[in-house]
């Protein structure tokens, strides 16, 4: 049974860190996608944000944004700094995320943060 336990948690890492590999090369594609309106990023095991300042910007039809689900993502005061400037985002769900209200970054999403 302890061999089946590690070779499933060796599938679990493997299959985490090819997630991460995939979101942070494809993140940047999206810069090409200023008419998107709303974008999910539902459980994708995030911890950061990759390179918010090449994508996010471009974003600027953008209304929200889903991150929840993200246990370990912490967003930095440059990544909620961005996130604040898209002048149509009016939703960031960061429900099950390390991101806590009251927060330098929470704040400076200004009440478009939604925690549960």
């Amino acid at each position: 049974m302890r061999l089946e336990t590690q070779a499933h948690a060796d599938r679990q890492r493997l299959f985490r860190k090819y997630l991460q590999d995939i979101t942070d090369r494809g993140l940047s594609a999206l810069a090409g996608c200023a008419s998107l309106a709303r974008l999910a990023l539902v459980n994708c095991h995030l911890r950061v944000l990759p390179e918010p300042g090449q994508w996010l910007p471009a974003l600027t039809a953008l209304t929200a944004l889903d991150l929840s689900g993200n246990r370990e993502l912490a967003l930095s005061e440059g990544d909620a700094a961005v996130l604040a400037s898209l002048p149509r985002l009016s939703t960031v769900a960061l429900r099950n995320t390390a991101v806590k209200p009251h927060t330098a970054a929470w704040c400076l999403l200004g009440g478009r943060g939604a925690a549960g």
